[in-house]
């Protein structure tokens, strides 16, 4: 079965991307200090997210553990753009899409929320709590 131009595109495209999110967590394992300033600076987080525009299971993955590692740092300015962003709104699609599969996708999220839930991060708890009690 041949695929065509486009979907081989898309498939590369996808791949590139996950490469860079893994770069990027990895980075941050490494050198938190400096990369928290170029991660406010360039507003990464945000532009991180735009990778869920491409649907695909792995990204969603990729994204989920990136942010999961922007938490693990535990810095304020990190989790106030984290919330000004709403990322967790997007966070929870995630969840809500892949809630009734057994996958990694579902899994990395809910190892988010085990995250937040065991190091107590109030502001990120707060904000969870108001997104969810608006729906």
């Amino acid at each position: 079965m041949k695929i065509g131009i486009k979907e081989e595109f898309k498939y590369e495209m996808i791949s590139s991307k996950q490469i860079v999110i893994e770069i990027l967590c990895h980075c941050l394992k490494q050198h938190e200090q400096r990369v928290r300033y170029w991660i406010i600076h360039n507003d990464l987080i945000s532009k991180v997210m735009e990778a869920l525009k491409d649907n695909s299971k792995i990204l969603e993955l990729q994204v989920t553990k990136f942010i999961k590692s922007v938490i693990v740092n535990n810095d304020d300015n990190l989790n106030k753009m984290i919330i000004n962003n709403d990322i967790f709104c997007q966070i929870i699609q995630i969840f809500n899409r892949h809630k009734h599969k057994d996958n990694a996708v579902l899994s990395a999220v809910l190892d988010l929320f085990e995250h937040v839930r065991k190091q107590n991060l109030k502001k990120i708890i707060t904000y969870l709590v108001r997104i969810i009690s608006l729906k």
